[in-house]
């Protein structure tokens, strides 16, 4: 079940009632794009895309035993026209080995957003931001993006990353891909989103280390959860949602 943190009326039905607990809290980060304007990458760190085949090998191995949700058919996913594709980034010079991955969904592609009845204040932003917007670039800041003409956004998924030096290695990665969104006149992308969670240990090392604003992110959504039969060992609900670090979005469901 899935619902707000402010929505008391279907927490107390839930969980109050129904005997629903609290299972993940994920959050949506938003990034806006400067079409046209990439962003400078650090010399010392390869990208690299990856093969199908590659992708699905890493993901299997290192994703699936840690992750809730994980999709039996990532394969499919992968290979679906809406999957621009897989990367991995890495330090050219590093005894860590340390890797980072991600995979990129073109959402643009099904449908388009546009945000309606905004505050003025945000407006009066919106032209400010497009008005200095060159200026911005040069001291390496992002404009804010018009979100009031139809949009559309890459979604990231399947992010995941390994060992001590990953942090630097993941938001490289997403500035590869603003990039990519930058240079992609096509799809009038406008904003890079991905869905995280602090997962059961609470470590939300991930969230940090994803380029994001706040007043475009969104922290309000609670997921719940409740077994549908009763088994004859049982096992108790904090067990259950303590048993996977992380949390797979498909983005199919997006």
């Amino acid at each position: 079940m899935a619902t707000q943190k402010d929505n008391e009326a279907s927490l107390g039905l839930f969980i109050g009632r129904l005997g629903y607990v609290v299972f993940r809290n994920p959050e949506i980060l938003v990034n806006p794009v400067n079409p046209g304007r990439g962003l400078k990458l650090p010399s010392n760190i390869g990208i690299r895309k990856l093969k199908v085949k590659e992708a699905e090998s890493l993901y299997r191995r290192y994703v699936a035993a840690t992750t809730e949700f994980f999709p039996d058919d990532i394969n499919k996913i992968l290979r679906n026209k809406l999957s621009i594709g897989t990367w991995l980034a890495y330090y050219n010079d590093d005894n860590t080995r340390s890797w980072a991955m991600l995979s990129v969904w073109d959402s643009s592609k099904v449908f388009k957003l546009r945000i309606e009845r905004a505050p003025l204040s945000y407006l009066l932003l919106t032209k400010v931001s497009k008005f200095f917007g060159k200026f911005l670039s040069l001291l390496g800041l992002a404009a804010l993006p018009d979100l009031f003409t139809p949009f559309g956004f890459y979604f990231l998924y399947g992010v995941h990353s390994e060992g001590p030096l990953s942090g630097k290695l993941v938001r490289t990665l997403c500035e590869h891909v603003h990039n990519m969104a930058a240079s992609d006149d096509g799809c009038g992308c406008k904003v890079v989103v991905v869905e995280v969670d602090k997962g059961s240990n609470g470590d939300d090392s991930l969230r940090r280390c994803i380029p994001h604003w706040k007043m475009l992110s969104c922290d309000d959504d609670m997921w719940c959860i409740k077994p549908l039969k009763c088994e004859k060992k049982k096992i108790g609900l904090s067990e259950r949602t303590k048993s996977r670090s992380s949390l797979f979005v498909d983005p199919r469901d997006v």
